[in-house]
């Protein structure tokens, strides 16, 4: 059976033809007599329902309150938002981006020359420039016999306790099984441990011949292990925390053979994944012709990293850095100086500030009324992965293609000549109907799953923006960011407020309350004469103004914009990520293999399908059945 699904998300591309945003010095905090100032009062209705975190606790949130028992949106919930839809509308630099972002990829099994070590000196986690030394084992003639099984380790690990690392002696029995293992600190022999990965099968630990010969990890090798080991399981969030302050784990495996019924066994302790590495810690690695370690990982089969960091595909978007030279929405909301690694280095003045302070305030949204919140459990929700290049770059001209790697990474073929692109700015569908995503099933992970209080749908706030000092194109700017269906000449579009964005919350309408709004010039609060606007008719006059100073941005990307923020854009019964495949894979990986680019044995071939472009009329995905394989190339078939 062939499942169709709309992906939750979408994306606007970056403006065609344009390089860069337009950046050039802000309006600064001078008093100018002709600029203006005033408030906004906004109306804000969510259409679905809101979800705001962050209040009380894991176990027993609650609905944000004021101290007299209101309900609110903080204003930092508004200003992300609405700063949001802005930096689109004009074309402005892509404030939320880690230009030296780079994606982590599992390795295949193209990687099993790899060599086991054991750490000697541990090197140091905060510099790149101080990498470990490693006492290498001998390679592995054969590493499918070079192998202690079950029994023995469970016996090691019940008798005497066995640690990843551990040396051992043994003696070796008929075919190459080793037997006769000993525990024993002058081993001969190194054990290697890892989280159980067949469950059902017979677990069997790598154990290699320990070598006399040490070499030093590259500072990029080094390097790449760092970023590496921060996108594994036990670096991650909830992991993170329950591992604080431990080194080791304990492996339990669940075996099941073929005349008895399942039992756990105890294997021995593993090493968590952490970029501090202990002396005697067995990692692997891999050597260049001068015998120095060019790549370090916690596994045999671990992870590496992609190349063309994500600041190389946004043409000239990244984060604004200098108040000098500011894109339209750092010049009106503010510009924080994105984080530079060379401060702590001591490159740079550590009293130097290059951020520049916004000319809009946000008050918060206070709900009218009484509110009951309405309580729910939230499915599994993980952090996004710009790493599936199928989905986060343009693929134009690689679409259906394959390759090794597959295409889909960061660095494969499918960049040369030059890196692609990212797909843009990233849009969640709006969906007016709940089709059940948006809640936990039964059957889910418990650990996986969070609590939540939500607004209920209908729920109505008002909010105050107060501005000082912006010239009138700029508050024709805030206005169309306010009300994007009058700029975008398309009715009833909506914004997106608060978390779940994925499970279809947070669709919400806004407009402007103008009989409590209003906008004078900054020098009459001083006496001087000044202009004094009617917002109400003066409004559309300030949007046109807006309009006429990005021609390049009001075709094609707000036509662009439009569609991702209508709610019938596409039908909301099929939004959903990847659907759960037959072995009951929850996170639709069969469906990310299926569509990668991927060029392997004959059992791995699978051209790249990439996301559907907001242009699409038709937005579904297909998820072939599990294990389905593309037919191989061959005389007819090319």
């Amino acid at each position: 059976m062939v499942e169709k699904f709309v992906n939750p998300y979408t994306f606007v591309p970056l403006p065609p033809g344009l390089e860069s945003p337009d950046r050039r010095p802000p309006n600064w905090h001078l008093g100018d007599p002709d600029l203006l100032s005033g408030l906004l009062t906004i109306r804000i209705k969510a259409e679905t329902r809101l979800l705001i975190r962050g209040f009380g606790t894991d176990e027993k949130p609650v609905l944000p309150r004021r101290a007299d028992g209101r309900a609110f949106v903080p204003g930092s919930s508004v200003k992300g938002a609405l700063r949001s839809l802005h930096e689109t509308l004009t074309g402005s630099c892509l404030r939320v981006f880690d230009a030296k972002f780079f994606p982590t990829y599992r390795d295949t099994a193209r990687n099993r020359g790899r060599l086991l070590a054991l750490v000697e000196h541990p090197g140091d986690p905060e510099k790149a420039d101080s990498p470990p030394t490693v006492r290498l084992c001998k390679p592995s003639s054969n590493p499918r016999t070079h192998r202690i099984d079950q029994e023995d380790l469970e016996k090691l690990a019940r008798t005497e306790g066995l640690v990843s690392g551990d040396r051992v002696h043994f003696q070796p029995a008929e075919k190459g099984r080793l037997a006769q293992v000993v525990k024993a600190d002058n081993g001969n022999w190194v054990v290697f441990i890892s989280d159980e990965r067949n469950p059902g099968e017979r677990y069997k630990a790598h154990v290699r011949e320990l070598d006399d010969k040490r070499a030093d990890v590259t500072p990029a090798a080094w390097q790449d292990f760092l970023h590496a080991v921060k996108d594994t399981d036990d670096q991650r969030n909830r992991r993170a925390t329950e591992n604080a302050g431990k080194v080791t784990e304990e492996v339990r495996h669940k075996y099941a053979p073929k005349d008895g019924a399942e039992r756990e066994v105890v294997i021995g302790e593993r090493y968590l994944s952490s970029p501090a590495l202990v002396a005697g810690q067995p990692v692997w690695v891999e050597l260049n012709g001068s015998g120095d370690v060019v790549w370090l990982g916690l596994a045999m089969l671990w992870r590496h990293v992609g190349a063309h960091p994500s600041g190389e595909r946004a043409r000239e978007f990244q984060p604004c850095d200098t108040p000098e030279a500011l894109c339209p929405s750092c010049r009106l909301f503010g510009s924080i100086e994105p984080r530079d690694p060379d401060l702590d280095a001591g490159t740079r003045d550590r009293a130097e500030q290059n951020s520049y302070r916004g000319h809009v305030r946000f008050g918060d949204a206070v709900a009218a009324g009484d509110v009951a919140g309405e309580p729910t459990t939230l499915p599994p929700m993980g952090a996004p992965r710009p790493g599936a290049g199928q989905f986060y770059l343009r693929n134009d001209v690689v679409e259906g293609q394959m390759g090794e790697p597959p295409l889909r990474e960061w660095g494969s073929k499918a960049d040369q000549p030059e890196p692609r692109e990212i797909r843009g700015r990233k849009y969640y569908w709006h969906t007016p109907k709940l089709n059940g995503r948006e809640k936990a099933q039964d059957g889910q992970n418990d650990e996986m799953t969070s609590k939540a209080v939500l607004f209920p749908a209908g729920t109505e706030f008002r909010a105050d923006l107060a501005f000082t000092d912006i010239d009138a194109i700029q508050l024709g700017s805030l206005i169309a960011a306010l009300s994007p269906s009058v700029v975008l000449e398309r009715p009833g579009l909506r914004q997106h407020f608060g978390g779940g964005r994925p499970l279809g919350y947070g669709g919400c309408t806004v407009d402007i309350d103008f009989e409590k709004s209003w906008a004078r010039s900054s020098g009459s609060r001083y006496g001087a004469q000044g202009q004094v606007l009617e917002l109400e008719s003066d409004a559309e006059k300030l949007v046109a103004q807006f309009r006429e100073s990005v021609p390049e941005l009001a075709g094609t990307t707000w036509k662009r914009l439009a569609k991702a923020l209508d709610p019938d854009a596409v039908k909301p019964e099929q939004v959903r990520y990847p659907p759960v495949d037959e072995t009951g894979d929850e996170n639709g990986f069969a469906f990310w293999r299926q569509t990668s680019g991927e060029e392997g044995a004959k059992d791995a071939r699978f051209p790249l399908k990439s996301l559907p472009g907001i242009d699409a009329e038709d937005q579904t995905l297909q998820r072939e059945p599990h294990g389905g394989q593309p037919p191989r190339p061959g005389r007819n078939n090319r």
